[in-house]
């Protein structure tokens, strides 16, 4: 627990604050291992052990990699069509305001 003072207005206030240490060790190769996966005697899952070192990854590294690659190509081209069509949207609802008048002009004439 430490303390700050600071001075407003010629009073003095002392205000309490706690310092908060950030988790060590909270990256790929130790999945929170404090000495990085590295001796410490905690096993992690044994993913990315080598880090961004991909030469000696494995199948399930590059099985990781290949999953992600395809989700966010699949995003890309999803959001790609999802604007398209809304992009289309409004002639399309005028087209089909089109027909709907030339439908109920045929229906009215008795045709």
């Amino acid at each position: 627990m430490g303390a700050a003072v600071e001075v407003h207005g010629g009073k003095r206030t002392v205000m309490a604050y706690r310092q908060i240490a950030a988790p060590q060790g909270m990256g790929c190769a130790g999945l929170g291992c404090p000495a990085g996966g590295t001796g410490c005697g905690c096993a992690g899952m044994g993913l990315f052990e080598s880090g961004t070192d991909f030469t000696q990854w494995g199948w399930p590294e590059w099985g990781i990699v290949i999953v992600g690659g395809y989700m966010v190509l699949s995003t890309v081209f999803t959001t790609r069509r999802a604007v398209g069509r809304v992009k289309a949207f409004p002639s399309n609802v005028r087209a089909g305001v089109k027909r709907g008048r030339k439908r109920l002009g045929k229906r009215i004439a008795g045709e």
